[in-house]
């Protein structure tokens, strides 16, 4: 393969996508990721300094989990990687039981 097929190629595969878009939708994944967990940092706190019952709190890092846990099995399909689909395994049995034994136990 030579130069110009290689990058034909490359132009068919990424034909309607928008890199700077593309870039823009990681870059918020990341930083939304952060904020939600700095909102369960603070429930978690506000709901153990003045409710007295980690209910709030513990609600927010299942939701949290669950978020974390569906963005590792999206890149994990989509960008065929283990790491990746390990982790979103991980996370997954992490925040099942995380509800069973708040909620359920």
């Amino acid at each position: 393969m030579n130069k110009d097929e290689i990058l034909r190629k490359a132009r068919e595969e990424n034909k309607g996508v928008d890199e700077v878009k593309r870039a823009a939708e990681n870059e918020s994944a990341k930083i939304s990721l952060a904020i939600g967990a700095a909102v369960c940092m603070l429930m978690n706190l506000l709901d153990s300094l003045f409710l007295h019952t980690d209910v709030i709190g513990d609600t927010c890092w299942i939701i949290y989990g669950t978020m974390t846990a569906s963005q590792l099995w999206v890149e994990g399909i989509c960008l065929k990687k283990k790491s990746y689909l390990v982790g979103a395994v991980l996370t997954s049995i992490f925040v099942t039981l995380l509800f069973v034994f708040l909620f359920i136990g």
